[in-house]
């Protein structure tokens, strides 16, 4: 039958008015709009913010702040006759960055993600706090991303894990290259000898560092909040390093390890917000540095919703004016309703 016989085939009309669109980004009350038959409900967890740097006044290496890990993505459509009148919409605040330090002691963790829910039908979690830049030999972990039904694990000394749905063994768990990464809601996991996993509607895991050698890259969420990427530190001579660059939103693929610095003491790039998925990409980690009075780069912000903050850079500084470099806030989260 010719298109000419279908005259009505795909002759569609909208009833009633377009859609009411309800931004929020702060907690308050969601009141449904008379006569609405559907509700989208997108929510955003805020993103881990970053660990500060430390001033080594010793001769021995030292680690930058790791990242934070990225908060998660929930995206659900409900009937409307199933919703009250009013609903409390609680928005998570992005983690706060650690704040660098002027002795050779630890320096600061950063703030976890807090948790965005749409009353008790959805809820997303945030992404896990960076961990402090340390004077000592270890490895540190970046904070595990958040996930649909969990937040993401705190960095460490050793690997953390992503916000469940996660397993011990498997998926969003670090204890491997191939098991930090994570799929469907859950939060990748955080490693202390690589890059944060990568997610897909969880938040991708921070970037882990190791003491004296590289500050890696933060981990990335196809849908998510991205992880931070680690704060550099320095090896026993007087060798500086870059910081990891933050991890990417519509993305699988973790940001890059850092390396020789060009620039001593730079700041990590901030994360920015997807005109896709309405995301954040992670932080970069800030350069680490060497000699008198010397400043480590602070870790870039988190972008808007849910990115992870990137680690401060530590330094060496035998002088007293010296001070590690401060962690990146963590991107905030967001609800988003929309109603026809």
């Amino acid at each position: 039958m010719s298109l000419s016989n279908q005259p009505k085939a795909f002759d569609y009309q909208a009833a009633g008015p377009g859609p009411v669109v309800q931004v929020f980004t702060a907690s308050g009350v969601w009141k449904k709009p008379p006569g609405v038959n559907i509700v989208r409900i997108c929510a955003w967890g805020g993103g881990g913010g970053g660990g500060g740097g430390i001033r080594n006044t010793g001769a021995s290496a030292s680690a930058g702040g790791s990242g934070g890990g990225g908060g998660a993505k929930v995206s659900m459509t409900l009937p409307a006759s199933i919703l009250p009148c009013n609903v409390l919409v609680t928005v998570g605040t992005g983690g706060s960055g650690g704040a660098g330090v002027t002795t050779s002691v630890c320096g600061n963790d950063g703030g976890g993600g807090g948790t965005s829910s749409f009353g008790c039908y959805v809820a997303a979690y945030g992404g896990g706090r960076g961990y402090k830049g340390t004077s000592s030999t270890s490895s540190n972990s970046g904070g595990g991303g958040g996930g649909t039904a969990g937040q993401g694990n705190a960095g460490g000394t050793s690997t953390s894990r992503g916000g469940i749905p996660s397993s011990l063994n498997y998926w969003g768990s670090a204890t491997n290259d191939n098991n930090r990464n994570n799929i469907n809601g859950g939060g990748a996991g955080g490693s202390d000898i690589g890059s944060g996993g990568n997610a897909e509607w969880g938040g991708g895991a921070g970037g882990g560092v190791e003491s004296g050698k590289c500050a890696y890259g933060g981990g990335s969420s196809i849908y998510g909040g991205a992880g931070g990427g680690a704060g550099a530190g320095l090896n026993s001579s007087t060798t500086w390093y870059t910081g990891g660059t933050g991890g990417a939103t519509n993305s699988y693929t973790a940001g890059a390890t850092g390396s020789f610095p060009v620039t001593a003491g730079r700041s990590g790039v901030d994360g920015v917000q997807s005109v896709v998925t309405l995301s954040g990409s992670g932080g970069g980690g800030g350069n680490g540095n060497y000699g008198a009075n010397a400043v480590g780069g602070n870790g870039g912000a988190g972008g808007l919703y849910g990115g992870g903050g990137g680690g401060g850079g530590s330094v060496r500084d035998t002088s007293s004016g010296g001070r590690g470099g401060n962690g990146g806030q963590g991107g905030q989260g967001a609800v988003i309703v929309t109603s026809w």
